[in-house]
């Protein structure tokens, strides 16, 4: 999952460096040709993101969220395989950011 990373800093980057719209067409241009987005949309201060029922990975829906833009991406990885992940981008960011895979990279040494 070390490419997810790779995809990921980028957007992360772009979100804190400019007041992104929170949605798919803002996004799209930060990703490389082989990721799309497959939702990105705002979710209101002290509410709930909804898990997607098809997500079993992570089958919990968050609450008492702060402000933010969910956002999911698809990233095609090679002809026969693709993998998802997803990011809460705060509206107020601290500038630091949790990323969580699973199974759980392993560090680089």
């Amino acid at each position: 999952m070390r490419s997810s990373t790779a995809i990921a800093l980028p957007v992360i980057a772009a979100a804190s460096a400019a007041a992104l719209e929170c949605s798919p067409a803002a996004f799209a241009p930060y990703l490389p040709s082989n990721a799309n987005v497959v939702f990105a949309y705002p979710v209101a201060g002290n509410s709930t993101f909804n898990v997607p029922v098809s997500d079993i990975g992570y089958p919990v829906s968050p609450t008492e969220l702060n402000a933010l833009c969910a956002l999911q991406v698809n990233v095609t990885s090679s002809n026969s395989s693709n993998y998802n992940f997803g990011m809460f981008l705060p509206t107020e960011w601290n500038k630091r950011f949790l990323l969580v895979t699973s199974p759980p990279v392993p560090p680089i040494t």
